[in-house]
């Protein structure tokens, strides 16, 4: 499931049906396991995502990021060493990719040097770059793929959700993701659900999901980020009882307040339901 169009201008359908074909009767034990052969599928599938549409893609987004440095810069009369400083500070303070490594921002860098040495000059064409500042251009850029951290058109939030061969019960596995670049899908898991002896079910909104976390909160959540000892409350009186009755749904009830909380979100989009069983696979609802 992904609220986005397209990945690297790639439609998320395409992705998706030729990954089924290539994967055809193969199954896995865990549903972490679908994840990280899709995941590994996009990243080495030359047919959708090809070297020169990797730099492609790297190209673009490091040109719309040196060019608002650059138009500050003239505009405003920002000083360019400042702009890179804060933007270092703040994504210092971000969450790493630690699926990619630690040396993977450096690894782009390396990777596409004479993309960056030529964009250098189409961006920075009338200024004079010291060594120094050209070196903190490249480490910003070094910083920005090392971290969960994309342009918001680049953005995407998929959902992988079913069960494994060897599980009895469902998950669902949340991502954020955005390009593939020097040969890698740069993607964080953000959280998951996971019904088990444990959890007798489980809501998990995604993309557009303030409203859905306020029905379930009782609270906005950025009221309810404004302080701590709010949680210990929000779950008792409404999480938790919103969830038990939850479980207590059949399974065609399931779908329609499924359908129902999509609407509520405001999506404009075309909407199917289907029911996922591991008896029967997923079935659109009627």
């Amino acid at each position: 499931m992904t609220p986005g169009a397209s990945i690297m201008d790639v439609p998320w359908e395409t992705v998706v049906e030729n990954y089924t074909h290539e994967l055809g009767e193969h199954t896995f034990v865990t549903l972490d396991e679908y994840a990280t052969d899709f995941f590994a599928y996009i990243e080495t599938s030359s047919a959708l995502f090809p070297p020169r549409k990797q730099a492609e893609c790297f190209r673009r987004c490091v040109r719309s990021i040196w060019s608002d440095y650059r138009d500050r810069v003239k505009t405003c009369g920002d000083s360019l060493s400042v702009l890179l400083g804060e933007d270092r500070r703040e994504l210092a303070a971000a969450e790493s990719l630690t699926a990619m490594g630690p040396a993977f921002g450096a690894d782009v860098v390396a990777s596409y040097a004479a993309e960056l040495d030529e964009l250098e000059r189409e961006v920075f064409d009338d200024m004079r770059l010291t060594k120094p500042l050209r070196a903190e251009l490249r480490e910003s850029i070094a910083l920005m793929y090392g971290k969960d951290w994309c342009l918001p058109c680049d953005d995407n939030s998929i959902v992988v959700a079913g069960m494994g061969a060897g599980e009895a019960f469902p998950s669902a596995l949340a991502y954020a993701a955005s390009n593939v670049v020097a040969g890698k899908l740069r993607r964080v898991r953000q959280y998951a659900v996971r019904i088990g002896p444990d959890c007798d079910s489980g809501i998990l909104p995604f993309g557009r999901r303030e409203t859905i976390d306020t029905i379930i909160d009782g609270v906005h959540p950025d009221l309810l980020a404004l302080t701590k000892e709010l949680r210990g409350h929000v779950y008792e009186h409404y999480s938790s009882p919103f969830t038990a009755s939850v479980a207590q749904l059949s399974r065609r009830n399931l779908a329609r307040m499924a359908e129902s909380l999509v609407a509520l979100s405001a999506i404009d989009q075309p909407l199917q339901v289907a029911l996922l069983t591991k008896g029967d696979g997923a079935r659109r609802r009627s």
